[in-house]
């Protein structure tokens, strides 16, 4: 019978403390101050990647070696040597050319090697890349707004004398979000 009693007393002394309590009071007297914020978050479209075009140097006469810079608008010169073009014959002299696609005003880091190499068995010529963004752009200063259009470039370096031939070799390029 006590213990049910017991019960019974601790029950309403739990309910007469909790009676008493003025949470108002409580929580002034200790400086709580609660606000409530929201998180949000946005995610950002993927970036996109497209080639439109390959790289090529044309037809090249070696002969005693030097340099060939394919320029950006899609010239090309002998910048330093004895190598020539042999005229009317042009090949499919072009700039590798790309498209990124993504979120509006983000800025997309280009990647891709400084140097790389093209070869015929075992002939190779090197070829130094150079992109016209450099390696960052933001796609809201390239009309249309969230595209960026950039050419390839770069510099072939002929051997004196070096094998005739087909000459090839892959790079790769990637973009990603600053």
């Amino acid at each position: 019978m006590f213990g049910h009693l017991s019960k019974c007393v601790f029950c309403a002394a739990v309910l007469a403390i909790a009676c008493c309590l003025d949470t108002n009071h409580v929580g002034a007297q200790s400086g709580l101050t609660e606000v409530y914020t929201t998180a949000t978050g946005r995610i950002a479209s993927p970036l996109r990647l497209e080639k439109s075009s390959n790289l090529s140097f044309g037809l090249i006469a070696a002969n005693n070696g030097g340099e060939v810079t394919l320029h950006f608008d899609g010239t090309r010169e002998v910048t330093s040597g004895d190598v020539a073009f042999i005229p009317g014959q042009t090949g499919d002299v072009q700039v590798a050319a790309f498209e990124v696609r993504g979120h509006p005003h983000s800025d997309v880091q280009i990647i891709f090697p400084v140097t790389m190499e093209i070869s015929n068995g075992s002939e190779t010529m090197n070829v130094s890349l150079l992109s016209s963004v450099g390696t960052s752009a933001n796609l809201f200063d390239n009309p249309p707004a969230n595209r960026l259009n950039f050419t390839m470039g770069a510099v072939l370096e002929v051997g004196p004398g070096q094998l005739d031939g087909e000459y090839e070799g892959t790079f790769t390029i990637s973009v990603a979000y600053e």
